[in-house]
């Protein structure tokens, strides 16, 4: 996890509430040790959200908000 503090780039973590595969404590734990780490967490999902469309909304808006930073510096 340590290496998690090294991580210089913004970061989001989407997660299921019913992801069989990570659980959520891993999740919340990136969360803190990773700098300026966003946390999603979708509800009534698992670990495959492909196509869905609240993922597909909250990684938009991610992309789309650090795009729009990366513009002004």
């Amino acid at each position: 996890m340590e290496d998690f503090k090294k991580i210089t780039e913004p970061v989001l973590i989407l997660l299921g509430d019913r992801d069989g595969i990570v659980e959520l404590q891993q999740a919340v734990d990136m969360y803190h040790f990773i700098p300026d780490a966003e946390l999603a967490i979708m509800p009534n999902a698992t670990h495959f959200t492909a196509g869905n469309e609240i993922a597909l909304n909250i990684v938009l808006e991610f992309l789309l908000r650090h795009s729009s930073q990366n513009e002004s510096q």
